[in-house]
């Protein structure tokens, strides 16, 4: 993957895995991009427990859920990711459901 954000399109989905005690899953929607910076919106996904405290998800593609965020496009191995917060590194979605856990 080229290291320009001309390879990021807006629909193109990414997801946020973050946590402690237990894994957080976000999905974000890129609705706009510029030469360096990506808008990532965020967006509702559809949870599946599997009866011992966790799970799997998938995005709502365009069921948005709050504001949209503007961040720089970073690159590492070839691979975009964005700072949301000091926890939080949005990076593509590979399109396979992402695991979570909760806790008590």
């Amino acid at each position: 993957m080229s290291n320009t954000t001309t390879t990021i399109k807006p629909g193109d989905i990414w997801r946020v895995s973050w946590g402690i005690e237990q894994t957080n899953v976000d999905f974000y929607e890129v609705t706009r991009t510029t030469a360096t910076m990506v808008t990532l919106t965020p967006i509702d996904q559809r949870d599946e427990h599997d009866g011992n405290m966790g799970g799997h998800t998938v995005p709502i593609v365009g069921k948005y859920t709050g504001k949209p965020v503007r961040r720089r496009v970073k690159w590492y191995d070839g691979e975009p990711y964005a700072y949301l917060s000091d926890c939080e590194t949005a990076r593509p979605w590979n399109g396979k459901p992402a695991y979570f856990t909760t806790y008590a």
